[in-house]
C-alpha cells in the first residue's frame, strides 16, 4: 500500500517519507543494527527537556538529545506569537465594551434626567441614586457578556464540529482555525468584563447622584 498525506507544513510534506525498517535500511544501505535517530514518545511533554539532557549525560558525544521544541523551533515560535496576540484582542474588545458602557449610560441620564430630578426631589439621596446606576451597569455587564459568552460559545463549538471559518493552510499551515475551549478562559473574560462595566458605570452614577432636581425639572 503506498500513498501521498499532505500536512501542510512544508517541513514535513518535503524532507519525510514513512516506510518500513528494512526497506529504509535497503534504499540508505544500512547495515540490520545500524540507525540515524530514535524517537521517544513520553507520556508529559513537559518533561522533554529534563530527559534529554538526562540522555546526554548518559551517554556523552556523539549521542545528541533534542526535544521537539529545538527540532521545531520556527513552528513553535510561530504558534507562541499567535497566542501572543489573542489576550491583545480579547483587551481591545473588554475595553471598547467599557467605552460603550459608559456612553449608554451616559445617554439615558440625559434622556432621564427628569426622572432623577423628581426621585430627587421625593428624597432620593445621592447614594442612592449613584446605586442604581451602578445597578444598572452591572446589570447590562452581566446580561452583555451573558449573552456574548454564549455565541462565542456555540461559534466555537460549530467550528470544532464543522470547520465554518477557513484558513489559507499556504499562511497557516491549516485549513480551518483551530478551537481549544479553557473554562478558565470564559471565567476569566467574563470577571473581567463585568468588573470594568462596572468601573465605567462609576462616572455616569456620580453625574447622576450630583444633579441639581430643581435645575432640573425646571429645565425638563
Amino acid at each position: 500500500m503506498a500513498g501521498l498525506y499532505e500536512t501542510l507544513l512544508a517541513d514535513f510534506d518535503q524532507l519525510y517519507v514513512f516506510t518500513s525498517l528494512d526497506a529504509a535500511r535497503a534504499l540508505l544501505e544500512y547495515g540490520p543494527d545500524e540507525v540515524t535517530r530514535f524517537d521517544l514518545t513520553l507520556q508529559n511533554v513537559q518533561d522533554a527537556l529534563h530527559i534529554a539532557r538526562q540522555i546526554e549525560d548518559h551517554f556523552g558525544l556523539p549521542v545528541i538529545a533534542r526535544t521537539i521544541y529545538e527540532v521545531f523551533r520556527n513552528l513553535f515560535a510561530w504558534v507562541r506569537l499567535q497566542e501572543s496576540i489573542i489576550p491583545l484582542v480579547i483587551s481591545i474588545i473588554i475595553i471598547v465594551a467599557a467605552f460603550n458602557m459608559l456612553a449608554t449610560l451616559l445617554m439615558v441620564i440625559l434622556e432621564k434626567a427628569r426622572e432623577i430630578g423628581i426621585l430627587a426631589s421625593m428624597g432620593a439621596s445621592r447614594r442612592r441614586l449613584q446605586r442604581m446606576y451602578l445597578i444598572l451597569g452591572l446589570l447590562t455587564g452581566l446580561v452583555g457578556t451573558a449573552l456574548g459568552e454564549l455565541l462565542a460559545l456555540s461559534l466555537a463549538l460549530l467550528q470544532q464540529k464543522f470547520g465554518i471559518i477557513p484558513l489559507p493552510a499556504e499562511a497557516y499551515y491549516m485549513r480551518t482555525a483551530p478551537i481549544a475551549l479553557q473554562t478558565v478562559d470564559f471565567i476569566l473574560v467574563a470577571v473581567v468584563t463585568v468588573g470594568l462595566c462596572g468601573l465605567a458605570s462609576l462616572i455616569p452614577a456620580r453625574i447622576a447622584a450630583r444633579m441639581n432636581p430643581i435645575q432640573v425639572i425646571r429645565f425638563h
